[in-house]
């Protein structure tokens, strides 16, 4: 799925969507709910996913997207 395409499914523009991708953006619970459904996903993925600092969609560590 591209940026584009979740961002459009969550109702958040892309550039934010980006920022939150390259961890510059500190998105809201309710911005992480919208994705969370976007994406199929229960939102206690993402939560417990970051205890790890993984992402909850393609498994990398946080240290590896920066």
């Amino acid at each position: 799925m591209s940026i584009e395409a979740l961002a459009h499914d969550a109702d958040i523009h892309p550039t934010y969507l980006s920022g939150i991708e390259r961890g510059v953006r500190n998105p809201t619970w309710a911005k992480l709910c919208a994705l969370a459904d976007a994406l199929g996903i229960p939102i206690s993925t993402v939560a417990g996913e970051a205890e790890h600092d993984t992402c909850p969609v393609c498994g990398t560590l946080g240290t590896e997207q920066r």
